[in-house]
């Protein structure tokens, strides 16, 4: 039988609570590292999650940006779309303006029409007149002449065999000649206002055909400026609710 070392017992029970000990450190220190390992992943997870909220916060900061320069574009359009509205009915007011003088020059050339036309009968009435006129000369001739002596160099008295037409029968005659005159003077007025009267016509049609084409260009820049108007809209609504969207997730 053999006897053991006196120290023995003591180096064993040692050797017992070291290896125990070093299990005990083992398993704690696993455990540590496991919860190392779960903290590490935890932050490795919040620090994308915070890289994520911020770049959703740089998104909306450049989206907010953006929404601001949306509101001053959408301003500036308004200011414009106001303008527009303004030349609009500016142009609509000359454009009328032009067509009541038009207007006014068709019924001053139409009147001048009637005039001259009614000048042209009162010529051929004046022309009737003078034919038949002509035709009574013999008998006025017949008669109401009238004999006026005249007195020869030797002092005897002489017939004038011409006849002299009585002053109640001249006068109606010069009246006559005198408004066949002023008839045609004023004739020949009438048509040279009718021919100006044309060309205002037609510089009129000029100014109101151009206007017409200021009057389209304009609704077509207005119209325009409304979709761009609208399309902006939209994209503002657009921004803003994505905007919302992203409140709503932060």
């Amino acid at each position: 039988m053999l006897i053991g070392h006196p120290n023995e017992d003591p180096i064993k029970k040692e050797l017992v609570q070291l290896t125990e000990s070093h299990t005990k450190f083992e398993q704690e220190s696993k455990i540590k590292l496991g919860k190392a390992f779960i903290d590490c992943a935890d932050a490795n997870s919040r620090s994308k999650s915070l890289e994520c909220s911020l770049q959703i916060a740089q998104d909306e900061l450049k989206r907010f940006n953006e929404q601001n320069e949306q509101r001053s574009l959408i301003s500036d359009i308004e200011i414009q779309l106001r303008d527009f509205q303004t030349r609009c009915t500016d142009i609509e007011i000359e454009k009328q303006r032009i067509q009541n003088d038009f207007d006014e020059y068709y019924q001053r050339t139409h009147h001048l029409e009637e005039s001259q036309q009614k000048s042209i009968q009162n010529g051929t009435a004046h022309g009737r007149f003078q034919v038949q006129s002509s035709l009574l000369d013999p008998i006025i001739e017949n008669n109401n002449s009238i004999d006026i002596p005249i007195l020869k160099e030797n002092g005897e008295n002489e017939t004038h065999d011409e006849p002299i037409m009585p002053l109640d029968q001249i006068d109606p005659i010069v009246n006559h000649n005198h408004t066949e005159k002023y008839d045609n003077i004023n004739g020949h007025d009438s048509v040279n206002e009718l021919i100006e009267a044309q060309k205002q016509i037609v510089l009129l049609r000029e100014n109101l055909n151009k206007t017409n084409e200021r009057v389209v260009s304009a609704e077509d820049s207005y119209r325009s400026e409304q979709e761009r108007y609208r399309s902006l809209i939209s994209e503002h609504e657009l921004i803003r609710d994505e905007l919302n969207q992203l409140k709503i997730r932060l």
